[in-house]
């Protein structure tokens, strides 16, 4: 259902390789990602608290925003919240904010998909406001993560 939902609101319909993965996970998983590949390329990366359906779907309450909303759309609230305190946001962030679907997050951080530009990959990393891309779609990002198991 959420799926629809997300599609409904983005315009678009997801990449199939990541309702694939939704549908192989009951609630969430942990799927790990090296974006420093070149200069630790031993390294298993940051473990991603990825999201099934049920967490997508999932109230989001973040004090001092103006409404709760669904944990894939909880950039909007960050981009509120960044707003009011003044932080910077770039320009690409605000004019494709509407095409985000947040996916994942670590320690506050969160990857997510810019449904706008194919569905690349990105990281919004809450302590400073930026955003750090990683992988031109979907695809190309999890062909190089590692998914654990448990799924």
């Amino acid at each position: 259902m959420i799926i629809e939902q997300i599609e409904h609101k983005i315009g678009k319909k997801l990449p199939e390789s990541y309702k694939n993965l939704l549908r192989g996970i009951n609630d969430y998983c942990y799927i790990s990602y090296n974006e420093f590949r070149e200069e630790f390329p031993g390294d298993a990366g940051t473990s991603w608290f990825f999201w099934g359906e049920k967490r997508l779907d999932e109230l989001s309450v973040i004090e001092g925003v103006t409404e709760n909303r669904k944990a894939w759309e909880v950039l909007k609230s960050y981009s509120e919240i960044n707003e009011k305190t003044g932080k910077n946001m770039q320009g690409r962030f605000l004019d494709h904010l509407n095409s985000f679907i947040s996916i994942a997050e670590d320690n506050g951080d969160i990857l997510y998909l810019d449904a706008k530009d194919n569905f690349s990959v990105w990281i919004y990393m809450h302590d400073s406001g930026e955003s750090k891309y990683l992988e031109l779609s979907f695809d190309a990002w999890i062909i190089k993560a590692s998914i654990d198991q448990s799924i």
